[in-house]
């Protein structure tokens, strides 16, 4: 594999969180001032601007990263301990199926691979079809292989999908059976 780019089972992708990429749309809220509320693009740079502190980096972070910085640079100067949330709009990830529903599918609050997979068709027929998920971190592609069969017995983590995920469920594996 090249060195940009990385394959990974389920376990090992589990705990991995979306870093934030050039175009991604962001609503970002302090409480109590509502002038400070933005809806704002991270830009091709990788950076956002915010008022009062000026450009900050956002590509290849979490929502929850930047918002701890946003929160410690306007409280050295400018607001005493200031609640920052920050929403990612319009999040997407992609299914790639046999036969069903490929396309773009919207991520509201958090999404887990088996009802993602569910998308592209009826999970029973999918069992013994194997699953990647092709995730990009910064500037490398991340490849998780995964299995329906695997999923729904347990055996494998229901790991949680995340925003600009493309899905890929390949054809069932053909295997030599009594039926």
């Amino acid at each position: 594999s090249s060195p940009n780019s990385q394959t990974l089972s389920p376990a090992e992708a589990f705990n991995q969180t979306y870093q934030l990429q050039a175009g991604d749309q962001l609503d970002i809220s302090v409480w109590e001032h509502p002038e400070l509320t933005q809806k704002i693009q991270v830009r091709e740079d990788g950076s956002v601007p915010f008022p009062l502190i000026g450009n900050i980096q956002a590509a290849g972070r979490t929502t929850s990263e930047l918002e701890k910085e946003i929160r410690e640079r306007l409280n050295q100067d400018f607001i005493v301990n200031p609640q920052v949330t920050i929403q990612l709009i319009g999040a997407q990830f992609t299914v790639l199926g046999q036969k069903g529903d490929s396309g773009s599918y919207p991520i509201e609050g958090s999404l887990d691979l088996l009802t993602a997979i569910s998308k592209a068709g009826d999970i029973l027929t999918l069992r013994t079809s194997p699953v990647e998920i092709l995730r990009r971190q910064g500037n490398r592609q991340v490849v998780i292989r995964a299995n329906v069969d695997r999923l729904l017995n347990g055996k494998d983590p229901n790991i949680p999908v995340l925003p600009r995920d493309t899905i890929y469920v390949k054809p069932p594996l053909v295997t030599a059976s009594a039926f």
